[in-house]
C-alpha cells in the first residue's frame, strides 16, 4: 500500500487548520510504515514508479503544497540519485545543511548566502527518506562536518531534526547540531514566503541563528 500526501508542510490560504506542519512526529510513530519525502518532482515520479513496480510494505510519499518550482534543475544534480540514497546538491567544507524536501530551496539560499557574505562553503543535502533515516548515506556525512544544519517545514517538537540529534547522540559524533523547524503553535493561513519569514524558518532569519550558533562576525 502506498499513500501519497500533497499537503506537506504550509498549505497557503486552505486556513490555519490544514497546515501539515504536525505530520512528522505523528507519523514516524506509525510501526512498520516508510516514509519518503518527495520534495522534487522527479523523487516524486521515481518514486512513484518505483513503487508501481514493487512495493514491498507500507509507505507514505509526502508532496509539499506548492507547485515544483521552474528553477529545480539549476541546483539538482544532473543524474538522479538512488532513492534509497540522500541526494548531495552541492559540495562545501565548513559545514552541513541537511534540507527536509520543501524545505530545500531555503537550504540552497542560504548556502549561497553564506559563501557570498562569509566564504563559508556549506555542503547541501536532500534527506528525502523520514523513516528510517538514511544512516548509511548519512552518518559519513555527519562524521565529516562538525557544524551541522537541519531545515524543516514542521513542528520541532518530534521533528526531523530532534531525530537527526538523537542519532549524533547515539553514534556520540562530534558535531553540533542546529535544528530550524517551528515552534508549537497555530499558524494562520498565508502564503509561504510570508509564513517562513514569520516563523523565522526563511533564508535570512536561519543565516542569523547560524552566525549567532557559532559566533560568526556580520
Amino acid at each position: 500500500m502506498t499513500v501519497v500526501s500533497a499537503r506537506s508542510g504550509f498549505a497557503g490560504f486552505d486556513g490555519p487548520t490544514h497546515h501539515g506542519i504536525y505530520d512528522f512526529g505523528l507519523l514516524r510513530s506509525l510501526p512498520d510504515v516508510k516514509i519518503f519525502y518527495a520534495g522534487t518532482g522527479r523523487d516524486l515520479e521515481a518514486i512513484i514508479n518505483a513503487r508501481a513496480q514493487h512495493a514491498e510494505g507500507p509507505m507514505i510519499v509526502l508532496h509539499p503544497y506548492e507547485t515544483v518550482p521552474d528553477n529545480e534543475s539549476d541546483y539538482l544534480p544532473a543524474n538522479l540519485t538512488p532513492l534509497d540514497e540522500v541526494e548531495v546538491i552541492c559540495q562545501g567544507k565548513d559545514g552541513l545543511i541537511i534540507a527536509v524536501a520543501n524545505q530545500l530551496q531555503t537550504a540552497v539560499a542560504l548556502r549561497d548566502k553564506l559563501a557570498n557574505e562569509q566564504q563559508l562553503q556549506f555542503q547541501v543535502v536532500n534527506l528525502r527518506w523520514l523513516k528510517p533515516l538514511p544512516l548509511p548515506s548519512l552518518l559519513p556525512l555527519l562524521e565529516q562536518h562538525d557544524k551541522v544544519i537541519s531545515l524543516e517545514e514542521g513542528q520541532k517538537d518530534n521533528g526531523i531534526g530532534v531525530a537527526i540529534n538523537q542519532v549524533i547522540r547515539d553514534q556520540r559524533l562530534n558535531c553540533d547540531l542546529l535544528v530550524n523547524a517551528l515552534e508549537q503553535g497555530i499558524l494562520p493561513a498565508g502564503d509561504k514566503q510570508s509564513l517562513a519569514k514569520m516563523t523565522q524558518i526563511d533564508a535570512d532569519s536561519v543565516y542569523r541563528q547560524v552566525l549567532a550558533r557559532w559566533n560568526i562576525a556580520l
